[in-house]
């Protein structure tokens, strides 16, 4: 819950979770969910509280972080256009289907890479050099790299999904 008030742009999370796997894509906030469903009986102003970081949150993948960018494909103005999903670059449709959340951005772990497919590979020609830019803002569209446009259900799609839900159910009935 404190981390939340930690980051300039007030999204909850493992505050020391290094930047992989979706660490800047994806609402990972179970534990937020099933306090604020746990205290919304006992302790209202917790609830509250936890209710306010899912929020945040959510907002920050949905377009309040420093790319103004949705992390879900076909969601918003800007959003991921290319993912690595190879049903998709072969479907004949031309688009990528809608719902999926990559990766995203990583940690730079060196200055050279390999070929297309090493999400380091655009930091040889970034301009200015890659140390120079936000670690949140290393996004490339690049769908060749499995290390930041892939996903899966487990570690992207699942979380989100719960945690926009959650905010989109309707609430309990009003008496009177």
């Amino acid at each position: 819950m404190d981390t939340a008030s930690r980051r300039a742009l007030r999204w909850a999370g493992n505050y020391w979770m290094p930047m992989l796997v979706g660490q800047q894509t994806t609402p990972w906030l179970l534990e937020v969910a099933v306090g604020h469903a746990l205290a919304r009986q006992t302790d209202p102003a917790r609830a509250r509280r936890y209710l306010a970081a899912l929020y945040t949150t959510c907002d920050y993948f949905l377009g309040g972080n420093s790319l103004n960018m949705t992390w879900v494909t076909g969601l918003g103005v800007r959003h991921p256009n290319h993912v690595f999903h190879m049903d998709a670059w072969y479907n004949g449709k031309g688009e990528f289907h809608p719902g999926i959340i990559p990766y995203g951005p990583w940690r730079k772990d060196r200055d050279l890479a390999e070929g297309p497919w090493d999400k380091d590979w655009p930091n040889q020609t970034l301009y200015p050099p890659v140390d120079e830019w936000p670690g949140n803002e290393r996004w490339y569209d690049n769908r060749c790299s499995p290390m930041n446009s892939e996903f899966t259900i487990h570690q992207n799609i699942g979380p989100a999904a719960a945690a926009y839900g959650l905010l989109c159910a309707p609430g309990p009935a009003r008496e009177g």
